[in-house]
């Protein structure tokens, strides 16, 4: 089995709090397991169907479960993938339903239903893992997000270390302390070179 990933953007008005209109040109990224070659035009027509639930819509006017809830990115991808995994595709199985918010705040819905928030910010990548608070919308407050990477930047200034796996480790383990919801990290570091740290350092 191989994964196969197909995009598809959206134009979307939403909100994180009531008085609120954010305009957002979404992107989505639905992936699958299946054989070589693919998983066929199933899987086009069922990423189509489920943009059109959204695009070009006002959600909180539009929608009925927006109408009184927050339309974040966690909350539009679960939206989205509980509509996307009921649809079959073909000979395929779903995997994940990916919705970038912004080209930093992206999360990914997978099929058992765990929502994975990534952030990026400076050369890092943070996938953080956890319940998706009823009021908020939210499975992490964004400004303690990069409250903490700033913060971590700041004191790893004046540190040095042996190579940057240890770096690395210390980095993850620095912002874990104030972020329990991070799952892994991803440094980029330049020349298409990337430092991956996950959760079981």
């Amino acid at each position: 089995m191989e994964t196969f990933r197909q995009i598809a953007y959206a134009s979307v008005a939403h909100r994180y709090r009531v008085g609120q209109l954010i305009g957002s040109n979404i992107r989505l990224e639905a992936a699958v397991a299946c054989q070589p070659p693919g998983p066929g035009a199933e899987f086009t027509a069922a990423l189509n169907q489920i943009k059109a639930l959204v695009d070009h819509q006002c959600l909180f006017t539009q929608i009925e479960r927006f109408k009184d809830h927050p339309s974040t990115a966690e909350t539009m991808v679960d939206y989205l993938g509980q509509a996307l995994f009921a649809v079959p595709a073909g000979h395929a199985r779903w995997l994940s339903l990916t919705l970038w918010e912004t080209g930093e705040i992206g999360c990914t819905r997978y099929v058992n239903g765990d929502l994975e928030l990534h952030v990026k910010a400076f050369n890092l990548t943070l996938n953080l893992r956890g319940p998706l608070n009823v009021e908020t919308g939210l499975v992490a407050v964004r400004e303690m997000v990069f409250h903490s990477i700033h913060a971590a930047f700041i004191t790893f200034e004046e540190k040095s270390f042996p190579d940057q796996n240890a770096w690395g480790r210390e980095l993850f383990s620095n912002l874990k302390h104030s972020m329990p919801q991070l799952h892994s990290l991803r440094v980029d570091l330049g020349r298409q070179e990337y430092l991956l740290v996950p959760e079981t350092v």
